[in-house]
């Protein structure tokens, strides 16, 4: 059995720790995998592997036009928050002019990929809400939330969303840097990108996954920054579901 992660690179700890614990409490022959993030998104999407840490957008996509044989299990929940929810941080340069969202206007910003929900999707949702379209003057796609937040630090782009549990995560790991950067918006929130679990894992063994992960002692998360697993379910993505609907009104140039 394999396990992969489709998030940024703040989870890919994360994911090795529930692959140890799962060998450890169920005895399992769980992997990560060390494949290239396009083989094990489409390894995710087609159930090749047991289990995944995936966007919630990309899961709805799949779910709903090509049925992809995963349904969610878990969700983390960050220690600041104490849900399964999450934040998209809209970061500056400390020195730049703007201040709120609105003066981003006609600025260049940074998104991370175009199917990303907290890099991208999130932003064309808040502009649809303000009955804005074709908001900035150039974007620009980095591949990645840390290359965005490169891209802001060296000023080739003005602005960028970046989840907020990665930027947490940099931050910490990077106080110089974040010094440098100021959040002038949060948007959000909504549901915690899932662990998923492909639909070829038998029902028993799902369970008992589900339930060691439920039960799994606090004390082993707070380490990632991580409360608990919470139990979640393909209606808790409706949200995103509704937000990508909308946003698919506004573009960002």
């Amino acid at each position: 059995m394999q396990i992969v992660n489709c998030l940024a690179e703040n989870m890919t700890p994360l994911a090795v720790w529930v692959s140890n614990y799962l060998k450890q409490t169920l005895g399992l022959a769980l992997n990560l995998s060390q494949e290239d993030y396009a083989t094990r998104r489409q390894s995710l999407l087609e159930g090749q592997v047991s289990l995944g840490f995936m966007c919630g957008l990309l899961y709805t996509m799949f779910k709903d036009q090509h049925q992809a044989p995963l349904e969610p299990l878990v969700a983390p929940v960050s220690l600041c928050h104490k849900a399964p929810i999450y934040y998209s941080y809209v970061i500056v340069t400390k020195e730049h002019r703007a201040k709120h969202f609105n003066d981003l206007k006609s600025l260049v910003f940074c998104i991370n990929e175009q199917e990303s929900f907290s890099g991208c999707q999130i932003v064309r949702y808040h502009l649809a809400k303000l009955g804005q379209s074709g908001f900035f003057s150039n974007v620009i796609e980095s591949g990645s939330h840390l290359q965005s937040i490169q891209r802001v630090l060296n000023k080739k782009a003005d602005s960028a969303a970046i989840d907020h549990t990665l930027y947490e995560y940099w931050a910490k790991q990077n106080p110089s840097a974040a010094s440098n950067l100021r959040i002038i918006e949060r948007l959000g929130p909504f549901p915690m990108p899932p662990l998923v679990i492909s639909k070829h894992v038998p029902e028993l063994l799902k369970q008992q996954i589900q339930i060691a992960l439920l039960e799994m002692p606090k004390e082993l998360l707070k380490a990632f920054d991580m409360l608990e697993f919470q139990n979640v379910t393909n209606q808790s993505y409706d949200p995103i579901r509704e937000a990508a609907k909308l946003g698919n009104k506004a573009t960002l140039t």
